[in-house]
């Protein structure tokens, strides 16, 4: 356990400041296991590599409440990493689709698109070098 326990300080010595990821809090809701936290992430990446297509083709199609469910599923998924910039970024995204508000939902797309651009450079440096 004293190796586990070195691992793991060191990687939240490299990784405690990773950009828009509240590490330490989630390593704690993941009881320190920072191996399962670097899955976790790569895992969110590919599972939400289409979000911004799928969710532009139900925006366009008029369907605002599958847009809202959308942003929903994006924003609970992105809390349980602890990419907190993504979730914030998907909670306004959400609270614009559920206002009916078209050009703010264009408009806060492009935020939830920065942030998760940021979580994926974030995923790069964990699996770059993370373990």
């Amino acid at each position: 356990m004293a190796s586990d326990s070195g691992q793991l300080a060191d990687f939240l010595e490299r990784f405690k400041d990773l950009p828009g990821f509240d590490v330490e809090d989630t390593l704690r809701r993941l009881e320190g296991d920072w191996e399962m936290f670097v899955e976790f992430v790569g895992e969110y990446r590919a599972e939400f590599s289409t979000f911004f297509d799928d969710f532009r083709g139900v925006l366009d199609a008029g369907d605002l409440e599958t847009a809202r469910r959308n942003a929903h599923s994006l924003k609970g998924a992105a809390g349980n990493i602890g990419a907190v910039n993504l979730q914030a970024a998907a909670k306004a995204l959400e609270d614009a689709c559920k206002e009916r508000d078209v050009p703010e939902i264009r408009s806060q797309l492009e935020s939830v698109e920065a942030a998760f651009s940021e979580m994926s450079r974030s995923a790069d440096l964990l699996t770059g070098g993370g373990s």
